[in-house]
């Protein structure tokens, strides 16, 4: 358990080959179809060699067969002008798109992120870059030596996740803008699924996206690869405080499983009536995380409905260490109590959250056993945890430096 796994993605549309996969023994394989994640599938590898049969009968428990039947055609690589999987909603699609990538101090990881950022943006997709309290002028240059006229550079001297996406925000012109962070990959076709995700239901104002495992090397790579929803799930979902609903009597505080902040797009009418971005939460701030889920969360009170849209594909490449993915995991446990206190402090907030209390103990000793049998390190979970009892500490004092 827990092997060095090679992270491969398959599309069988396109020309059927066997994969080469040296110094490995198991894949992990995203399997797609015109684009459209059909699910992941763990396959054995041998004499380096993953065969193309073996992910199409992968492919057949995904649900293979329904999905051609969706799409009108009996085999992968038949021929046509447009899928059934691909499709728009009847909704409106947005006209334009803006980028906001925010970064700090992390130049070597930025450029890999922002060219893959401007391999999947169209030539009027503007990109803006928000360099957050920078110590050196590395970011500035990676900006410069792209010279792309559709990346924008701002710098924003205050620190803070939440400020440098407020940031961004005021310096994009698109319809709608997607977020994504300095330490990924952005798959191809990412903006075309985010914008697409609009047109899925009326009054859509955010749409999330998958985010899987660009690497499993490590331990502490696949524990966290097993503890977050949004790295696997391919099913399309709709959140909403009506017909579309989590049973959890915690929702929709119980946010995680909507999506993250690496892969998330607000349409700006959203954005205008709900606000900015919570500088009492997020990266950067005392809370260290907390305020995706917090956005979500107005999101859904706000009356707006969220979509998950996992064709909306971002890899991102988790913590290799132990004592790393610890920190993270803290961070994660502030992040999520802090924004929680938030809400508990609101009259609305209060009477859900405080009247849930034992459903939310009953679901967190359900996500930890859900966790432990997923083989994750128990020190992990311990890590978090504090971090949780440290949550609303830090959101108290956050907000005092924020009013200053």
């Amino acid at each position: 358990m827990n092997q060095p796994t090679r992270v491969l993605e398959v599309e069988l549309s396109a020309e059927p080959r066997d994969h080469d996969v040296p110094d490995h023994r198991v894949a992990k394989v995203l399997v797609r179809l015109h684009g459209t994640p059909l699910g992941f599938a763990t396959l054995p590898v041998t004499d380096g060699t993953l065969t193309h049969a073996a992910v199409l009968a992968a492919a057949q428990d995904l649900g293979l067969a329904e999905h051609l039947a969706a799409d009108g055609i009996a085999d992968p690589r038949e021929p046509g002008s447009s899928w059934a999987c691909r499709a728009p909603g009847s909704s409106h699609l947005p006209d334009s798109m803006s980028v906001v990538l925010c970064t700090r101090d992390r130049a070597d990881q930025l450029a890999i992120a922002l060219q893959s950022v401007l391999l999947a943006a169209g030539p009027d997709v503007d990109v803006v870059v928000v360099d957050n309290a920078p110590r050196t002028n590395a970011t500035k240059s990676v900006v410069a030596e792209m010279g792309d006229d559709r990346v924008h550079y701002v710098l924003e001297p205050r620190p803070g996740l939440s400020v440098a996406r407020n940031t961004g925000v005021r310096a994009t012109r698109g319809e709608a803008i997607a977020f994504t962070d300095d330490d990924v990959v952005v798959d191809a076709g990412w903006l075309t699924a985010l914008r697409r995700g609009f047109t899925r239901a009326p009054h859509i104002g955010c749409v999330t996206g998958l985010v899987p495992s660009a690497e499993l090397e490590t331990a502490p790579q696949h524990f966290f690869d097993a503890k977050v929803h949004w790295s696997s799930s391919t099913t399309p979902r709709l959140y909403d405080l009506d017909q579309h609903r989590e049973p959890s009597g915690l929702y929709p505080y119980a946010s995680g499983k909507i999506g993250t902040g690496a892969n998330f797009a607000v349409l700006r009418s959203a954005y205008d009536a709900l606000g900015d971005f919570d500088q009492a939460l997020g990266a950067g701030a005392l809370t260290r995380g907390g305020e995706d889920l917090d956005w979500f969360v107005r999101t859904l009170l706000g009356g707006w409905t969220i979509a998950y849209e996992p064709s909306a594909v971002v890899w991102h490449r988790h913590r290799r260490e132990l004592d790393a993915l610890a920190e993270q995991l803290f961070g994660y446990g502030t992040g999520l109590t802090a924004y929680l206190t938030k809400h508990l402090l609101t009259s609305r907030g209060f009477a859900q959250i405080a009247g849930s209390v034992v459903h939310g103990l009953r679901y967190r000793r359900t996500q930890r056993a859900g966790s432990i049998d997923a083989g994750i390190h128990p020190g992990l979970l311990r890590r978090e945890r504090t971090g949780m009892l440290y949550g609303p500490l830090l959101y108290a004092r956050s907000r005092r430096q924020v009013r200053r």
